[in-house]
């Protein structure tokens, strides 16, 4: 045995039963691992020898026995007969070589040096806590320090005088194996089933995977991420290496090649629609299949249409047309691996005969995203805005994290404390030639422990379009029903709070959107950090300087509530993302980082719910104001509704298909602005006297 394991073990010792209350939470998922087996070991015996000082009978495994002397105490130490501790505790051959008595057992070797009172292990020379001493003809050692060189146990009751020794189990290693389904295709996650076992019938604790390619070697925990999501097509070698309940390793195993086959396009076949010749606003729908592996996802549809001869490119799937002529429709997918297949391409000829205009189809044929191409060319910014009728805040810190929005480097982003109801919101983009991650953690620095619990949670990421990430995180926001379950922080613990964090990689963007609550003050710190750490330590963190333009600061409050009533039989407009929609509008709060009243421009981070109460039939419309915006809100029905629900709308002629209030009732809107996108916009409010079979000529 090496002076380096026992050293070891006493370092699980004291790490298992000292510190475990206080770092349990903060532990990876290896080291509690570690400590478990620890743990199980103390139980883990082979047999048990109980003596008495000055009493020469001794008992193993309840068996008496009669020593030649009895053990006795010197100097607070227990002096045992030699052959006894090496024959009858250790199963152990004795042998003596002038002057030096050598112990083995099971591979570990001691050599007694009697004269000197020294013990050699691996080469290594150590003092005996008691020079060895000769009674009764017979040579007595001490106990404790030359059991426990060979792993037993040794406890001692002073007040009885009475030594139980605790022989440890021999155990074999583990056997890895497994097997593998040794063809995939690219971007498929590898299928295997794990046989690997433990002779003695231990629990296989841990597991190590490396994966070959071209004499270079990844090794990890997860399989799936040694292959990657988007490997080369090849040949790799998968081997496995496991570990018991007893810290011991396996061999590798010999490996399996895994041959991955390349990812193909997918292809659009029998693209057509139910006619080729239609009048303007009637209904159409499309047929087509997609070929691809029957496993993966077609992750988009882009369909887009114009008419031949015209510059203008017009997104989303026609289900009318609203002007004659002849449009070219096509379709183009996209699958899970980013492949994009070739255009499917068919005519549509538009006749002059009209059935229903634009604004009719749309809400009498309502599907809510609907983009609306405003094909009378209405000004809606032009509507008289709808007066307010009451706002209301609820209680929410808003910690916000998106400045710098472009990050170079590992460092702290923003910090600040809150308790109570509060939002964690960041959204950052990598500008470094380094992998990186955005961390969210939550520190307990006071002297009392603190109760969080965790609301909502909605991430996306990573991806190169922030437009695309805003839209995601909205979604992942609105959809997500955390269970709720409180997690206590121990004073000075800290936790991670966004533990499916991706990797960033350069000019990819990660975001979030985190609602918790917390019974007392907690720091609350945002991060980039250069490994996927589970116990945070980012003291030695530098803290970026803020940029000019993006967010970064505390607000209080932010959660409103916006309440309309309709008037009249016009078309309006309700004002949301622009100071003119009501005094006050942009929240106002400070950089806690820099002691700097900030202003949040455009209430990023703040979720509104709309109630809007109709007096008469109306159709609502959502119609931005900037230049691109993409995103989502829940809708009238307590659906989610992508706006729009294909692609994203340019400028602010177009608009999408909300939903349809009747008279007397009041609906609500749930809503929080996209990071990425230009986000002022209007909710129009349209009476049904404009789209009604009554009146189609209102304008």
């Amino acid at each position: 045995m090496s002076l380096r394991k026992i050293r070891n073990a006493i370092i699980v010792f004291i790490l298992t039963f000292a510190i475990i209350p206080i770092l349990a939470a903060h532990l990876t998922d290896e080291a509690s691992s570690l400590i478990s087996s620890a743990v199980s070991l103390q139980s883990r015996f082979d047999k048990t020898i109980i003596l008495t000082l000055d009493d020469p009978v001794a008992t193993v495994d309840g068996r008496e026995i009669v020593l030649d002397s009895a053990p006795f105490l010197r100097e607070e130490t227990t002096m045992v007969p030699l052959r006894f501790i090496a024959q009858d505790i250790l199963d152990a051959v004795v042998n003596w070589d002038a002057g030096n008595v050598i112990i083995s057992n099971d591979g570990a070797r001691l050599v007694i040096d009697l004269e000197a009172g020294t013990v050699r292990v691996d080469g290594e020379t150590l003092n005996l806590t008691q020079v060895p001493e000769i009674k009764d003809d017979r040579t007595f050692v001490p106990l404790r320090m030359i059991a426990e060189l060979f792993d037993c146990y040794v406890g001692f009751d002073g007040e009885t005088g009475t030594i139980t020794i605790r022989t440890p189990i021999i155990r074999t290693p583990p056997i890895a194996d497994f097997s593998l389904v040794d063809t995939l295709t690219a971007g498929q996650r590898p299928t295997y089933s794990d046989l690997s076992y433990d002779p003695d019938g231990g629990t296989i604790t841990y597991r190590i995977w490396r994966v070959t390619r071209d004499g270079t070697s990844l090794q990890g925990a997860e399989l799936s991420h040694l292959v990657g999501s988007r490997p080369e097509p090849g040949r790799v070698l998968v081997q496995l290496r496991v570990r018991n309940d007893a810290l011991l390793w396996s061999e590798w195993h010999q490996g399996v090649y895994l041959t991955i086959l390349p990812n193909l396009p997918p292809q659009i076949v029998g693209f057509r629609a139910d006619s080729s010749h239609v009048d303007i606003g009637e209904a159409l729908s499309f047929s087509f299949d997609i070929e691809n592996e029957f496993w993966e996802e077609i992750i988009e549809h882009r369909w887009t249409y114009s008419r031949r001869g015209d510059l203008r490119v017009r997104v989303g799937q026609p289900r009318a047309f609203f002007e004659p002529g002849v449009l070219e429709v096509s379709l183009v997918v996209t699958d899970a691996f980013g492949n994009v297949s070739q255009a499917a391409m068919y005519e549509i000829r538009v006749s002059n005969n009209v059935r229903q205009d634009e604004m009719q189809f749309r809400f009498q044929n309502l599907i809510p995203g609907d983009r609306f191409y405003n094909s009378r060319g209405i000004n809606f910014n032009s509507r008289p805005q709808l007066h307010l009728l009451s706002k209301s805040t609820q209680p929410m810190t808003l910690i916000a994290s998106n400045n710098p929005e472009t990050v170079d480097s590992a460092g702290i982003l923003y910090r600040d404390r809150a308790s109570g109801h509060v939002r964690i919101h960041y959204h950052h983009i990598n500008v470094a030639d380094m992998e990186m991650y955005i961390a969210v953690f939550a520190t307990n620095n006071g002297s009392n422990p603190v109760t969080l619990t965790v609301n909502k949670r909605g991430a996306a990421g990573p991806s190169e379009d922030p437009m695309q990430i805003g839209q995601r995180v909205n979604v992942s926001y609105f959809e997500n029903n955390e269970s709720n379950d409180a997690i206590v922080i121990a004073p000075g613990q800290t936790v991670v709070l966004n533990h499916d964090r991706s990797i960033m990689r350069r000019n990819q963007v990660l975001a979030g959107l985190i609602d918790l609550y917390a019974t007392s003050t907690l720091q609350f710190t945002v991060a980039a950090i250069t490994e996927n750490i589970s116990t945070p330590n980012y003291d030695g963190l530098m803290i970026h300087d803020r940029e000019d333009v993006h967010l970064r600061g505390t607000f209080t409050n932010a959660n409103f509530k916006l309440n309309y009533h309709t008037e009249g039989e016009q078309m309006q407009k309700i004002i949301i993302g622009r100071d003119d929609a009501f005094a006050g509008y942009f929240q106002l709060g400070v950089d806690a980082l820099m002691s700097q009243r900030i202003t949040n421009f455009g209430n990023w981070g703040v979720v509104y719910e709309i109630s809007i109460t109709a007096d008469s039939r109306i159709g609502v419309l959502l119609n931005p104001r900037g230049t691109i915006f993409m995103g989502a809100l829940i809708g009238f029905e307590d659906e989610i509704v992508l706006i729009p629900n294909s692609g994203h709308l340019a400028g602010s002629r177009e608009a999408v298909v909300l939903g349809i209030i009747e008279a007397g009732e009041t609906r609500t809107l749930t809503y929080v602005a996209p990071g990425g996108s230009d986000t002022p916009f209007l909710l129009v409010l349209v009476p049904d006297s404009y789209w009604s079979d009554a009146g189609v000529n209102g304008n």
